[in-house]
Parts: structure tokens; C-alpha cells; sequence
């Protein structure tokens, strides 16, 4: 399963002419940032900047944001795939990106690459930011927003907020047993909230049950809605309604 991950996270590779240092001088053309298609960047290698004979050649990027919302997210600009692997395992990402709406960074943002040809960058911990939101207030998304894949950082370094995070890892055993448990309280109240709503539908005289039910609703909305999914809670909510009006019909005919 991790290689066919793998696959569906695969690094972008920005190649240039070894031998054509003026073609390095300028920008390349943009590229998309895998997994997340909404980032662009390109990247660019000055001969005139010096070579650090220990960390290699002065690469730029410069990145573009075709979003409508803010986003925040890390990258990593490596010569070689497997270099980029290695340092996102042991320290995740190289740099921290915050851009606005529908814009363009100022390109001044550069790494020492020992490849002097070519790089790899990978673009990961990835948000989207609503008005008022701040870096720290959402999880990281999948690739363009979905939960099923995650981008190279998460897969090869998950952070807390990952979508692929393992947060049971840092919890008691008690802890882990008191969430089991309010889990399997929640299932049983709703299946019990479940079968009684049916009773109600099919009995002109179930009024009281029509009663139980609704109070069954109510509990369930109030202790356990962040146990429960958004299509079950809309159903346990529109259930109670129809439930009121039944009740207020038999009541009242």
C-alpha cells in the first residue's frame, strides 16, 4: 500500500541543459506542484552567484498562488529524488510559504543544490486559509483537498496535522479505552434513537415514542456529534423535526 502511495505522490523533476549556464541565468517555465495543482513555481540558477564547494550551487524559486484563498505550505529543493527523500524523513521541510489570494512571491527565496543542472521539489503540509484563519488553525489537506492521498511531506514525515497522522499513537491506553467506549455508547444510543423513530412513523399512537425519540435526538446531538458524521447528524436533526410535526398533528388534528 506505502509503494502504491508512493507512486501517486511522485516528485516533479525541473530539468535544464547542464552545458547552457545562460539558460540557467533566467526562469524556467512554471511548473505545477504535484498534488497540489492550485501552487505553481519555477526556478532559476545565476552563474554569477558562488559555488560552496561543501553545500553545492545557489538555486531560486519563486511561487505562484492561482488560488482564490491564502495558502501556507513547506517545500524542499533537492538535486535527486532520493536526496529529497532522505532530508524530508529526517527533517521534513526546507522552508515555510505564506501567499495571498491570486499571487506571485518575490523570487528571492533560494537553497544550495549540489546538482548543478538539475533539481527536484517537492511541495507538502499544505493549507488553505479562510478570511481570519491563521497557519496553525487547520489541518494539512491531501492532495487538492482529498483525504484518500497525501502529498510527499505527510507521506514521508507526517506531522500532527497530517491527513495521515497516526494521533492515537500519542494517547493512554486509558484514553484509548474511554474514546472506544463513548464511541460504542454513541452507536448503541443511535441505534436505539433509529429504531424508535421507525415505531413512531408506523404508529399513530406511538406519541410517546415519538417523545423518546426526539429525546434520544437531542442527547445524541449534544454528546456525541463529534463522533458521528455530517450526513448521520443532518439525519438525527431532520428527524426530530418530522417527529415534532407528528406529534403535533396526532395532538391536534
Amino acid at each position: 500500500m506505502k509503494k502504491l502511495f508512493f507512486f501517486f505522490a511522485i516528485l516533479i523533476a525541473i530539468s535544464f541543459q547542464a552545458t547552457s549556464i545562460s539558460a540557467q541565468s533566467e526562469w524556467g517555465s512554471w511548473q505545477t506542484a504535484t498534488c497540489h495543482s492550485k501552487i505553481q513555481f519555477r526556478v532559476r540558477r545565476p552563474p554569477d552567484r558562488s559555488v560552496d564547494e561543501k553545500f553545492g550551487y545557489f538555486w531560486y524559486i519563486q511561487f505562484k498562488n492561482n488560488s482564490s484563498k491564502s495558502v501556507a505550505f513547506d517545500y524542499t529543493m533537492k538535486g535527486s529524488i532520493q536526496e529529497n527523500v532522505e532530508y524530508i524523513k529526517l527533517n521534513g521541510g526546507q522552508g515555510r510559504v505564506t501567499m495571498k489570494p491570486n499571487s506571485t512571491d518575490d523570487g528571492l527565496s533560494w537553497q544550495h543544490v549540489k546538482n548543478p543542472s538539475e533539481v527536484f521539489v517537492v511541495v507538502g503540509y499544505f493549507r488553505s486559509l479562510e478570511p481570519g484563519q491563521t497557519d496553525v488553525s487547520t489541518p494539512f489537506e491531501g492532495c487538492d483537498n482529498t483525504k484518500t492521498l497525501v502529498d510527499d511531506l505527510c507521506f514521508n514525515k507526517p506531522r500532527f496535522s497530517c491527513p495521515n497522522y497516526e494521533k492515537d499513537k500519542d494517547k493512554t491506553d486509558k484514553e484509548k479505552t474511554d474514546e472506544a467506549n463513548a464511541k460504542n455508547h454513541c452507536d448503541s444510543l443511535y441505534k436505539k434513537f433509529d429504531e424508535i423513530s421507525r415505531q413512531t412513523h408506523s404508529r399513530p399512537e406511538g406519541i410517546s415514542n415519538g417523545k423518546q425519540a426526539i429525546s434520544l435526538g437531542q442527547e445524541l446531538i449534544s454528546s456525541c456529534s463529534d463522533k458521528m458524521d455530517e450526513k448521520r447528524l443532518e439525519f438525527i436533526k431532520s428527524e426530530i423535526e418530522d417527529i415534532k410535526k407528528f406529534i403535533a398533528k396526532w395532538q391536534n388534528p
